[in-house]
């Protein structure tokens, strides 16, 4: 667990206590280890040789999960109380986790309160699609772009979630709109490359509109960017559809 991400989880613990109601509350000392047994680690790790270092590892990433574990008992029973950024953080550290619909709940709640902040709705499709919700998350996402039109990232989710129901023509056109925001026209050969997941997502989609040229081109370039990457097993393999 990063240093950063405890930081940010010891914030919202914080704003949570400030929030939540004076009755009995836990305390952060009663739900994970002390300062001494991170300490101790620490120095166990140090001393050891790089090859010995899995156990002392495993013991600090042990005592993380313990530390996060408390302070999200303490979240848990202030959210609704929260202000709407800290909701926010904690939704996302719950999605993070595998709690999808827990952060569900608060992504509803946060696009109810402030149906024009976009970064919610964008996460809230990104819960549903956790959740296999394909024409929720379909509908967030495109409530996140027509929010912010110049949000890449979310364009590219969408092409994602596109292409994975086969909408591929309607992937291919929601992708080139995302590269544009990004400064890269899809359409350009000699365009510069941008991240090899993206970079396979466009071979998919051209391959799922039937174009094979362009996805003979974008394999090559997929080739180039990533050599060593087990997705060009299957990509050298595939057929285009016709």
């Amino acid at each position: 667990m990063s240093e950063k991400r405890l930081f940010v989880i010891a914030a919202l613990a914080a704003a949570a206590a400030v929030a939540a109601p004076a009755a009995a509350p836990a305390t952060r000392s009663e739900t994970a280890p002390d300062r001494a047994a991170f300490a101790a680690c620490h120095a166990r790790l140090d001393r050891c040789a790089p090859a010995d270092s899995a156990a002392a590892i495993a013991e600090l990433l042990e005592l993380h999960q313990r530390a996060l574990s408390g302070d999200l008992a303490l979240l848990e029973g202030a959210a609704a109380s929260m202000p709407p950024r800290a909701r926010f953080g904690y939704a996302n550290i719950l999605l993070r986790l595998g709690r999808a619909r827990e952060a569900l709940v608060l992504y509803d709640g946060l696009v109810a309160e402030r149906p024009a902040w976009a970064c919610p709705w964008h996460k809230k499709g990104l819960a549903h699609r956790r959740l296999g919700q394909h024409d929720a998350c379909v509908a967030a996402y495109r409530r996140a772009i027509e929010l912010k039109p110049s949000d890449a990232g979310t364009r590219v989710a969408l092409a994602r979630v596109e292409c994975e129901t086969g909408d591929f023509a309607g992937a291919l056109e929601t992708l080139r709109g995302g590269l544009s925001c990004a400064g890269v026209d899809l359409d350009d050969p000699g365009r510069r490359s941008v991240q090899p997941d993206i970079e396979f997502l466009c071979l998919r989609i051209l391959r799922g509109c039937g174009r094979r040229e362009a996805a003979a081109a974008q394999l090559e370039r997929c080739r180039r960017l990533a050599p060593d990457d087990p997705r060009l097993a299957g990509a050298e393999t595939a057929t285009p559809a016709r």
